[in-house]
């Protein structure tokens, strides 16, 4: 199993060296989006959840279909909109009950 706060340190070692500063032709859509998925499955303040706003601001800003691989572009287009709406209360309707929220296949 791994080790939570290893990989909260592997996170913060990412901001801290500024991995989401650099040139966006040195990132992958899909890979950052998985990084805000796993901090919006779990709630860590509200640091956290500027970090997540802040790596996804930047990729809205972008055509992402012209902007990634065509072999990218189904996974990409996944991996936004559930980063999006992770789980939880959303404006859309009521609860929502996704499968990477933790509790769902308990």
């Amino acid at each position: 199993m791994v080790n939570p706060s290893w990989i909260r340190l592997t996170i913060d070692s990412l901001f801290e060296e500024r991995y989401f500063d650099s040139s966006m032709s040195y990132r992958l859509a899909f890979r950052e989006f998985g990084t805000c998925l796993g901090i919006r499955c779990r709630e860590r303040g509200e640091e956290w959840s500027r970090r997540s706003e802040k790596i996804l601001s930047v990729w809205q800003k972008r055509d992402l279909m012209n902007s990634t691989p065509e072999q990218l572009q189904a996974i990409t287009l996944v991996m936004f909109a559930t980063a999006l709406v992770p789980g939880g209360n959303h404006h859309l309707g009521p609860q929502l009950t996704l499968a990477f929220c933790k509790g769902y296949l308990e």
